[in-house]
This record gives structure tokens, sequence and C-alpha cells, in this order.
């Protein structure tokens, strides 16, 4: 049986694990799609003990992320998920595809349990001039020509500014952007009200989530979102005893069948949204305070580029912690 795991830095490169009984013998390839793969082999006393290690050896890495999927150690063969056809072009039209399905992305964080807010708050398309242009470039560029960010970063460093003098806050956006042992660097050295900004870890991605209206058991209008993970059904069970009973009209079909996925179906949904692109993915804040504990404020910065045609796609995501 083959089984793969997508990992979180990347959608198009997997773990890749292949198990086999044979009599008493069970073998076990791995490693990672591509790369070179190890075989070993382990022997038991007798048929019965080896089926049950087999077994045994299958559910374990079922629950820790993998699934059962035909392919070989260079690429699963995954198709397209939810009778999404092929993926338009459009890095817009394929968000918007999902989304008609109940199903949108959102900024991942390892402290998202207090945050307020992380859907897209801003989001712009960039045309093929900017092509020769890195990421950074592309930032700087959004951000200076946008009252909008740049009214949201004026307020991300108002907030600091309530506990300390302008000066002294420009003093510890410097000191911390100049610090080498700090991931965050300025975006524009001479006007730290543009920003600074830090590549975003594993643990903190955009993620694809479940969009879903009239969750709570109050009538409410509000929206929640609401991670997939393999633990889905253990987040279901665990929303019902804060939220009460589930009312029958949660988001969309499709969208429900997605929160109880297999970790098959949301690699196949990761990777029909992202083929084609390169994606690099920010935090962006003026605030000193979020820089050293990663609180309060700050914005998620998801950049799409496609590989064919150099067009660019930059989203924003708000992100704020409810204290």
């Amino acid at each position: 049986m083959k089984l793969y795991k997508q990992y979180e830095s990347s959608v198009f490169k997997f773990k890749f694990l292949e198990a086999t009984i044979e009599g008493c013998k069970v073998t076990i390839k791995s490693g990672s799609t591509g790369s070179k793969i190890i075989e070993k082999v382990k022997e038991y006393k007798d048929e019965k003990k080896a089926i049950n290690a087999f077994d045994r050896y299958l559910a374990k890495q079922t629950a820790d992320g993998y699934f059962g999927c035909e392919g070989d150690h260079n690429r699963p063969n995954l198709s397209s998920p939810l009778e999404l056809g092929e993926a338009p072009e459009d890095f817009s039209e394929r968000l918007e595809t999902l989304k008609m399905k109940g199903l949108i992305l959102y900024a991942k964080h390892h402290h998202s349990y207090e945050l307020e807010d992380c859907l897209p708050t801003y989001q712009i398309i960039i045309s093929n001039e900017t092509v020769n242009k890195n990421s950074i470039e592309v930032l700087k560029d959004v951000i200076s020509s946008s009252k909008e960010l740049m009214d949201l970063l004026s307020w991300y460093a108002e907030i600091d500014q309530e506990s300390v003098s302008k000066s002294q806050w420009q003093a510890d956006f410097i000191n911390e952007t100049n610090n080498n042992n700090s991931s965050w660097k300025a975006l524009a050295a001479e006007y730290p009200l543009l920003g600074a900004y830090s590549p975003v870890s594993k643990l903190n991605r955009i993620n694809i989530g479940i969009l879903a209206s009239k969750l709570l058991k109050h009538e409410t209008e509000d929206e929640a979102v609401f991670e997939l993970t393999p633990d889905s059904e253990d987040l279901l069970e665990s929303m019902a005893d804060v939220f009460g009973e589930f009312r029958s009209d949660l988001g969309t079909p499709l969208a429900l069948q997605c929160l109880r996925r297999s970790a098959k179906l949301l690699a196949e949904i990761r990777t029909w949204l992202y083929s084609g692109y390169a994606i690099t993915e920010y935090d962006l804040t003026s605030s000193t305070t979020y820089m050293v504990i990663q609180r309060p404020f700050a914005m998620r910065v998801l950049i799409a580029q496609n590989k064919s045609d150099g067009k660019i796609y930059a989203y924003f995501f708000h992100m704020q912690f409810d204290f």
C-alpha cells in the first residue's frame, strides 16, 4: 500500500511510504517524493504477528496525516477535487471557484484561537509589468500606493505609541529590524511606516478553511472560519460542546464534506489551487510589540506569481488578537 503526506512547506512535495506484507515479512519503503527511497524489512515469528504489526503501522501513519493513493515514489496521482475540473489560469478565479464550494483562504497562526478575524481585508492584482521585481519590491510598491494599507500600518504604530513615545517607537523599530538575530527587516529603512516583513514559518501559513454562516446557536449573521485539520471530527465535537447543537444549514454540503475530509482531499485542493504558481508568504507590521511577542496587530501577506506569464496576485489578511 502506498501512502503520502503533503509537506507544510511545499504543496508539491510529499513524504512517501510503501508498506507490503508477504508471509512473515513486512517491508517498508520510505522517503520523500523525487528523492532517495530507503527500504527496511522486518521478519516476525508467524504470519498473525506480521499482519497485526502491518495493520498497526498503517493505522499509525494514517492518524499522522498520511493517505492512501495510487502513484509512485515521484508523486501521488491526485485528481481534481470536488468536481472542480481544471484550475483556471487566473488565481482570483480559483479563489472564487473554491468560495462557491464553501471554501476560502484565511491566515493560519499558531495563536489562531485568540484571533478575532483573519479573513482577507485587502487584495490586489498586480499587472505583468512587475514580472522583473522580487516579492519585497512588490510589497513596497503596493503598500506605498495604497491608502488602505498605509492607514492600517499607521494604526498598528499608533497602538504601540499609546505606551511609548513616537521617538521611542522609531528607535525600537530600527533596533529590531537591524538586529541580526531578528527575522524582521524594514521595507524602507528611511520610512518605518511602510512596515517590516518577516518570512512566514510553516506553522503559520495561509490555509484553506471552511466558510460557514449562522454557525452559533444564537441567531447571528456572523461568519465563522475553521481550519481543516486531520482531527476535524474531534473539532466538530468540541465545537458542539461550546456552541450547542449545530444547525442544519451549516455552510454548504461540500464545505461540510471537507470539514470531515480526508488528508487526500485537502492535498487535492491545495495542489489544485497552487499549481502553476510560486507562493511566498510574509508577516507585515509596524508594531514593534508584534515583532517581539507576535501580538496584537499584523497582516499576513500571500503573494502568488504565475510561473508562465509572471502575473502577480497579492492578498493581505489583517490579524487582530482578541484579549
